[in-house]
């Protein structure tokens, strides 16, 4: 699996900025800027992939990317899962138990906001493709970029 991490973080940095000082404000910056990480991500990351056939770069039901994947790197990651409630969401702790080397399909980048909207995107939304500690398979968590490695699942 070859490394992403720096075109991924390029597209981080770019979005980021994007978002912070062009489209939080705008009554439209939420919908606009979903086509605009859309993009950004075809074109600085998914386009790179060893094999960006539609069957890589597609979402699929859940969300995930199937040719885009996060490895842990560490091991004692910080795993967030979310409990929906009505119209709002808890990201809980979850025991990841031991899981360095665990493969997750990215979905998306994410951030929790702050009270003047900006965004670090410090987060990466991925599925669990196997259970792992107390994350079942199949499972979207959240889990810090500095934890996990962005790789071709393609290469």
């Amino acid at each position: 699996m070859r490394s992403l991490n720096d075109e991924f973080d390029e597209y981080r940095d770019c979005l980021r900025i994007v978002w912070n000082y062009a489209m939080r404000r705008r009554s439209t910056g939420v919908a606009g800027f979903d086509d605009l990480a859309s993009a950004m991500l075809k074109a600085l990351v998914l386009d790179g992939l060893a094999d960006p056939s539609p069957q890589n770069v597609v979402r699929n039901d859940r969300g995930g990317i199937p040719g885009l994947g996060v490895i842990v790197a560490v091991d004692a990651p910080e795993v967030l899962a979310p409990d929906e409630r009505d119209a709002e969401v808890i990201w809980n702790r979850v025991n990841p138990g031991i899981c360095r080397g665990t493969v997750l399909n990215v979905v998306d980048v994410f951030d929790f906001h702050d009270l003047d909207g900006m965004r670090e995107l410090d987060y990466i939304r991925a599925i669990a493709q196997g259970a792992f500690g107390d994350v079942a398979a199949g499972a979207t968590v959240a889990l810090r970029r500095s934890d996990v490695d962005v790789v071709d699942l393609t290469a």
